[in-house]
């Protein structure tokens, strides 16, 4: 090394040495810092333990290619003075909040994007994308003011998409089938259904049956179609029955309309061949075989299950109707109509629905009160009603086949001529009469009018029901059908009927009794002008999303609702905001319903448009939190970081960018302690230019290695930004104070007294360096990214530092040295000066008036701090074992926050009212198609969601995709219930695999594994919100599906046994039909886009097999008030998934839960791990370079005292280290430090900076010269020179700590500043006061290995003295 620094001393390295690092060290910090999206804002990146299986079952399926859909806001309103939020005026503040939320609109690259946008989901079906509203999870869901929201398109949506498809269609028509053909109450012939009719329409029936009078009510026959069971004796026959009933319809109309084209062709063809053809009739003929022919090409399930629908609603408008025309009748007859009819009310009620058409008054009057060729005055004088469906539906469907010779009972047509003939008597009689004939050719019939609710002002009658989609609105030409169906649907949403209004009813004012005490024709609660009891009682209510539960079933209030006290009072509600991840934004906005037009952007352009989203969204709701003025309910909330970054995201970014400010301040007063230490008031030996120069190396040597961090992928995290500019700083100056005052020693300034000084110091400062460095690099055996990220980040610091201080900046301290030796002033280095006489060394005061009479002074006073160290030290050591008894762990989500920040109170309230979070279940690569591994898996999902920190929201099985594919293929399947085309059957005993022509039809087994069982409403009973299981017992199955059966077996689960093949083919078949779900993976760009509507698709998508993830529905964990709770959760579910040596294949837990507490499970582990490594790596670093050093040193001590010094020197490092780190740990546990990774981290630098005081005063004093013969002496040659550098160390990184008091985030105070500064103090008074004690009684001969020639003691006055 003597040749390097002599050449750097005015040598050929010289230049080099001066400016080569730091211009490297420029050029990556200037690169490096100037990159974009340096800084880690990804909590999960810093905060996961990358080694457990949690985080590798996650990669896995981000290496599969599986990606989460939504990320969500939760957005928290509370009351201010914590009393009872559900008050009309705090719920209406809340409203108008909501509002401001989800009409914010954010720009980006020239578009406007809304929050239809992004939210998860706003459609019912294909085609009504935009035209939904969008999904949201609130308690304001209680109340019809939440309906504000919801535009006439979303109405319209879901009254043709909703109530329309799902309710009056395939109800209606299983109503007909119900009363007609599985009741015997109407002429039917089976009974199957006597007992549900009977009850609804008999309240003498219902009371004597033990339902109550009230439980009578035909029209709640409409909910108990869908709450009947498949295997209900009722269920099953108006399913059998409407199905067949419908395919016999369908078939029987295509072959009579067939027929009857061929028979007409027939006529024709006998009429043109007759000698007097008479044309009249073959116009006829052709007018009726032109209708006829396009009929053919219309003729389908949805148009036959159409007519079922009107024909049963003109049954219904009779037998509904009958009971109060009765009642009425004699109001209107007996005063005005001596000649009223009496026949049959029920009669009447048909006649009227069978009447004209009116464009006066649509709705029309049942009554006789027109003449029957007047219907605009002569009231009272005839003996029809007024106003029908234009379209007389009587007679009996597909009677014309009797005409036609086609009757199941045989006999020949019935042509009175010969031929088919539309003026045919019989024709008129048979085909005419025929209401599938006469709804189909009124098809085809074209007919000018419109929809009228002109009011009879003159004559007080008026029926209103017209709406402005009810078009026409003004005479224009449609069909005879069309106006018929129009008055059929205002007859259905009628008060009397459905009281449903197009266009103006929603879900918040009309309910559809889906849901527990939701009824048909009810509506949602209005807190309007209501008391908070009224409100409250509400709320006791069971919660549902607006489509009462279809989706997700009942909502768990405490998910949603917090505070809540006895009296039902409740002071915290939430509200649950699904957004799109940014994968799926750029299908969304080229939807064609877009408003304002489709648009195409990149997925990156989404995530840029969600991000904009998150901020603003979250701004608009926590609008005024902190002013207690501003209103009576305080508004926070959290966005997720799923997608891109949220709340967290925004809070570390801004954390991790606050250090600047205060960066700065430390390292002005590290340069101003330095500066003040080492100036003097001689201007020569003044050191004030070198030392801010070494500052500087220093400061550009950590921020140029942060900036090659940055280059190889190392962004700058929370923890490298509040520790590494506080800490590196300090250990380089250090070096720096090291290398000032051994060339000040020197007492010269020639080349050999700078060559000298820095062959004293290459040893301490490499040894104190690699150590150093092997500590951070030991660190990286830490899988958690606040830890080995900073780690890394500091071992490329560290290696920097040391090529500044030995291969930089010694050139600038001999370029300083020749000043002195030039006699130029310090600073004002163009001036030469004076020698001055009265010299003040700082470095000689610290020493010889302070530490020295303290520790090495001898006599009582120095015996007494002596005593008063060591006692200190045991005591240290008690206390820091007593702490780390008493430790707690995790950093809860409060204290990240800082208390100026809204998230803080978001996240107290959240900890102690609303603790819930949103997790998951997945599976990897299993046997799908094995039927016990499909029992297994539900098994699984069964016991996670049955553990006490699940919530019961979503976990009926049923969700599970397995449950529900598995329920699917049996004959429990309710997919042909509502389906949009009845010519599409959509169950799996409906498909046809191809191979084999056998059906995606599954089994049942006998519930080996006890699987949960459904659980089944009793009307009479309370309603049940969850069903829970699958399974079901004996008395609940189809009887065939116990063919087979052991009489043994009590309960029976679904399972679907096949080919793989099959099983392939069975589950896209499916998807296909239900939507699918369980995140399965499917093929790019496989799936069929909707034709009506670009941005759509169909679920046709191709599922990559083999199968190698799948998920269960989010579900959610509550009562998390405390790490403990979540760590509890942790463990409870996480044991169901780990069951690999009984039998359970592993799945794998997700969420935030799993994310961010999965290190406290072993975050002591992880502590006792690295410190205990640090320390080993320390003692072996250690003992192993002083012995080489030792080695080759020329001294000439045997082998075997080196060995013993070093390794007895490596020993004392190790103690030291022990001794620093345990009262580090325990003092910061009992000042309020929990063990994370942010503070286990601060903890292991206790081991650096023990190191870095005891390296140096260890490696001294064996290293002393050996005319120094006792210990005492060997510590006094020691301090002397390190008392000064080892303070400056030590006070230059305390500066830069207290620092971070002054942060106005607590959690850099809690979990930086707190266990720092106990760092610094304790190391600093170890290290540099306990240690030199220590060694002072440590007077063996062994631990002498230095030079034997005076001349090295560097004339010790005080020692000699």
């Amino acid at each position: 090394m003597s040749s390097l620094f002599s050449s750097m001393s005015g040598g050929a390295l010289m230049i080099p040495s001066l400016l080569l690092l730091p211009a490297i060290f420029a050029v990556l910090l200037g690169i490096g810092w100037t990159r974009e999206n340096i800084i880690e804002d990804s909590i999960y990146k810093i905060w996961t333990d990358t080694g457990s299986d949690h985080y590798k079952n996650k990669q896995y399926a981000e290496d599969v290619g599986a990606r989460g859909r939504s990320t969500s806001f939760l957005a928290m309103a509370t009351s201010r003075d914590s009393t009872n939020i559900l008050s009309g005026e705090k719920l209406e503040e809340i409203r108008q909040r909501m509002e401001a939320v989800e009409t914010v609109k954010v720009e980006h690259d020239g578009n406007t994007f809304t929050w239809k946008d992004i939210c998860a989901l706003n459609n019912i079906g294909l085609g009504t994308v935009y035209e939904f509203p969008c999904v949201r999870l609130t308690p304001m869901d209680f109340f019809q003011e939440s309906s504000w929201f919801v535009t006439e398109k979303d109405r319209l949506s879901w009254y043709e998409k909703g109530i329309k498809a799902n309710i009056v269609t395939p109800r209606i028509a299983r109503f007909g089938t119900m009363v007609n053909y599985c009741s015997t109450s109407n002429g039917g012939t089976n009974d199957k259904c006597d007992k549900i009719v009977n009850l609804r329409f008999s309240p003498k029936y219902a009371e004597a049956m033990g339902y109550g009078a009230e439980y009578a009510n035909p029209l709640a026959l409409f909910s108990d179609l869908t709450a009947m069971e498949m295997n209900h004796e009722c269920r099953e026959c108006i399913e059998s029955t409407s199905e067949a009933n419908l395919a016999q319809l369908t078939g029987g109309t295509k072959q009579l309309f067939g027929h009857m084209a061929i028979m007409l062709n027939a006529s024709l063809d006998s009429l043109s061949r007759s000698t007097t053809p008479d044309e009249a009739k073959i116009s006829k003929i052709k007018s009726v075989l032109a209708k006829v022919s396009k009929i053919l090409t219309k003729i389908n399930g949805a148009a036959i299950e159409e007519l079922v629908v009107y024909l049963t609603t003109r049954n219904l408008y009779a037998t509904l109707g009958v009971t109060g025309y009765a009642k009425n009748k004699p109001a209107v007859c007996t005063p005005f109509v001596p000649a009223c009819p009496d026949t049959d009310p029920m009669a009447q009620l048909k006649d009227h629905a069978d009447s004209p058409f009116s464009s006066h008054n649509t709705r029309g009057f049942p009554y006789p009160i027109f003449a029957e060729d007047d219907t605009m005055g002569n009231l009272y004088t005839g003996n029809s009603s007024f106003g029908g469906s234009g379209i007389d539906l009587s007679g009996t469907a597909l009677q014309m086949a009797a005409y036609f010779g086609k009757s199941p009972a045989g006999g020949p047509p019935l042509f009175s001529n010969g031929m088919a003939d539309p003026d045919d008597p019989a024709w008129k009689l048979y085909v005419g009469g025929d209401p599938v004939y006469k709804w189909f050719m009124a098809g085809e019939t074209s007919m000018t009018s419109h929809c009228g609710d002109e009011e009879f002002s003159s004559l007080g009658f008026a029926q209103k029901g017209c709406t402005k989609f009810s078009e026409p609105l003004v005479d224009e030409e449609r069909t005879e059908q069309h106006f018929a169906k129009m008055w059929y649907d205002i007859v259905i949403d009628s008060n009397a009927f459905l009281n449903i209004e197009q266009g103006v009813s929603d879900p918040y004012s009309w309910t559809s009794g889906q849901g527990c005490e939701y009824y048909l024709k009810g509506e949602r609660f209005s807190y309007t002008n209501q008391t908070e009891t009224e409100i409250i009682k509400a709320t006791s209510n069971p919660l549902y999303y607006i489509d009462e539960g279809v989706s997700i079933g009942a909502l768990d209030k405490s998910l949603l609702m917090g505070g809540i006290d006895g009296g039902g009072n409740v002071s915290t509600i939430q509200t649950i905001y699904p957004a799109l991840q940014p994968k799926y934004i750029p299908d969304r906005v080229r939807n064609c319903n877009r408003p304002g037009g489709p648009i195409n952007i990149t997925e990156a352009d989404a995530e840029v448009v969600l991000e904009l989203f998150k901020q603003d969204m979250v701004d608009a709701w926590t609008e005024g939190w902190d002013d207690d003025d501003d209103g009576k309910v305080q508004f926070v909330g959290f966005f997720d970081d799923s997608g891109v970054g949220g709340t967290f995201s925004f809070v570390l970014r801004d954390i991790t960018d606050d250090n600047g400010k205060l960066t700065a301040i430390s390292i002005g007063l590290i340069a101003a302690v330095s500066v003040l230490f080492l100036a003097s008031l001689d201007a020569v030996e003044s050191r004030i230019m070198i030392t801010l120069v070494g500052v500087l190396l220093v400061i550009l040597s950590l921020f140029g290695a942060l900036g090659f961090g940055i280059l190889i992928g190392i962004k700058i995290n929370i923890n490298i930004a509040w520790t590494l500019p506080f800490i590196i700083i300090g250990l380089g100056v250090d070096d720096m104070y090291i290398v000032l005052l051994a060339l000040k020693q020197q007492n010269g300034y020639n080349k050999e007294n700078f060559v000298a000084a820095m062959k004293e110091i290459i040893i301490p400062v490499s040894m104190t360096s690699l150590v150093n460095a092997s500590m951070f690099a030991v660190m990286n055996i830490s899988n958690i990214g606040a830890i080995y990220k900073t780690a890394q980040a500091a071992l490329i610091s560290v290696i920097f530092l040391y090529l500044t201080i030995v291969f930089c900046f010694p050139a600038y301290c001999y370029l300083d040295m020749k000043r002195q030796q030039a006699r130029r002033c310090d600073v004002v280095f163009c001036r030469k000066a004076k020698k001055n006489e009265n010299n003040f060394d700082c470095s000689t005061f610290l020493f010889k008036k302070i530490y020295k009479p303290l520790v090495l002074g001898g006599g009582w006073f120095s015996f007494g701090f002596q005593a008063f160290a060591v006692l200190s030290t045991l005591a240290l050591f008690g206390v820091g074992i007593y702490g780390i008894t008493n430790y707690t762990k995790g950093l809860g989500l409060q204290e990240f926050f800082p208390d100026t920040h809204q998230a803080s109170r978001w996240a107290g309230i959240r900890a102690v009212e609303l603790a819930s979070w949103s997790i998951g279940v997945s599976w990897g690569a299993l046997n799908y198609s094995d039927p016990e591994e499909q029992m297994r898996m539900i098994k699984q999902y069964e016991d996670i969601v049955s553990t006490p920190h699940i919530s019961k929201t979503a976990t009926d099985t049923k969700w599970l995709w397995i449950a529900d594919f598995n329920l699917w293929t049996t004959s429990q399947c309710e997919a042909n219930f509502g389906r949009a085309d009845p010519d599409v059957k959509k169950c799996g005993k409906d498909q046809i695999f191809p191979i084999d022509n056998t059906t995606c039809s599954g089994t049942w087994k006998n519930n080996t594994l006890l699987l949960k069982l459904k659980t089944f409403n009793d009307p009479r009973d309370v309603c049940k919100t969850f069903e829970d299981g699958i399974c079901r017992p004996k008395d609940e199955m189809f009887e065939d599906d116990l063919i087979g059966t052991s009489a043994s077996d009590t309960s029976f689960c679904p399972v679907f046994e096949g080919s793989e093949a099959k099983f392939e083919f069975c589950l896209e078949k499916w998807r296909e039909h239900t939507g699918g779900g369980g995140g399965l993976l499917v093929e790019k760009d496989t799936a069929t886009p909707y034709e009506d509507c670009a941005g759509e698709y169909y679920s046709d998508d191709k599922i990559t097999f083999p199968i190698a993830y799948s998920a269960s529905p989010s579900v959610f964990a509550n009562d998390l008030t405390s790490h403990k709770e979540t760590i509890d959760m942790i463990e409870e579910t996480r044991k169901y998934c780990e069951k690999a040596d009984e039998g359970l294949h592993e799945c794998w837990m997700t969420g935030i839960p799993f994310d961010y507490w999965e290190q406290y499970l072993d975050v002591e582990t992880v502590l006792l791990t690295i410190t205990c490594t640090s320390i080993a790596v320390g003692f072996a670093v250690a003992t192993l370079f002083l012995l080489v050093t030792l080695m080759m040193s020329p001294h000439g001590h045997s082998a075997k005292k080196i060995v013993v010094a070093s390794v007895v020197g490596g020993l004392l490092i190790a103690m030291t280290s022990i001794l620093c780190v345990i009262p580090v740990i325990g003092i910061s546990i009992l000042v309020g430090v929990s063990l994370t990774a942010f503070s286990n981290m601060a903890f292991v630098l206790s081991i650096g900076f023990a190191v870095e005081y005891s390296v140096h005063v260890v490696h001294r004093f064996i290293s002393a010269p050996n005319t120094l013969a006792s210990a005492h002496d060997r510590v006094v040659h020691t301090m002397k020179f390190l008392t000064m550098p080892l303070t400056l160390s030590f006070l230059s990184s305390t500066i830069g700590i207290i620092c971070l008091a002054f942060t106005e985030f607590k959690f850099n105070e809690v979990y930086f500043f707190r266990p720092l500064l106990i760092v610094m103090l304790v190391t600093y008074f170890i290290g540099t006061w306990f240690l030199p004690i220590l060694l002072t009684k440590l007077d063996f001969d062994i631990l002498k290995v230095g030079s034997s020639d005076d001349n090295h003691a560097n004339d010790f006055d005080d020692v000699k003295k």
